[in-house]
């Protein structure tokens, strides 16, 4: 549930995109269950008012990162819910129901299970670092290759080697040993 486009820091729309590539790399089928679509009273003055453009940027960044599909949750409002496309009475809000529609028929022209990331840079990280984060860790290597503007997948060091001519380990300055052995094996 991030702040409408990403504006509630600078790396919002980074940690956005990492998890969505980061589900990409460890399931056969990147799904987001519980995809935003509107946000509960009270929580909706830390997002701001959610926009069309924040739905397009949020399906795009999903697409981007290997999501091949989502629920949209709420895509109809209901008690103490905000910025749903359709309201509580079955009613259509223009404003936002017609982007989704345009989201919904581009979805379905480009088959995203079908497509293929075409990149030739991998971030390999593991979920004990995405724990690290959330205490205090800063991951500069990630957000180098984003501020950089390179296209990058991520790569779970425990599935098989990555379809990739740079490899880079984005995390604190510790890896379990059987990563340490795999990423050694793929260098």
């Amino acid at each position: 549930y991030p702040s409408n486009e990403f504006h509630s820091n600078e790396y919002e729309h980074l940690t956005f995109l990492r998890n969505v590539c980061y589900a990409s790399a460890v399931t056969s089928l990147p799904y987001i269950p519980e995809f935003q679509c509107g946000i509960w009273h009270g929580y909706h003055y830390a997002t701001g008012n959610l926009t069309a453009n924040h739905y397009r940027l949020t399906c795009l960044t999903a697409l981007m990162g290997g999501i091949f599909g989502w629920n949209w949750y709420m895509l109809v409002e209901r008690d103490n819910w905000y910025y749903s496309p359709i309201n509580s009475r079955g009613y259509k809000r223009p404003e936002l129901f017609d982007p989704l529609q345009k989201i919904v028929k581009v979805f379905q022209e480009i088959e995203p299970a079908e497509l293929t990331k075409l990149t030739a840079t991998a971030v390999t990280e593991d979920e004990n670092h995405f724990l690290a984060e959330s205490m205090g860790h800063k991951n500069l290597v990630a957000q180098a290759v984003y501020q950089s503007g390179i296209a990058f997948k991520s790569y779970d060091i425990l599935q098989p080697p990555p379809d990739c001519q740079l490899l880079l380990y984005a995390g604190p300055a510790w890896m379990s040993a059987e990563r340490q052995k795999r990423l050694y094996q793929f260098v």
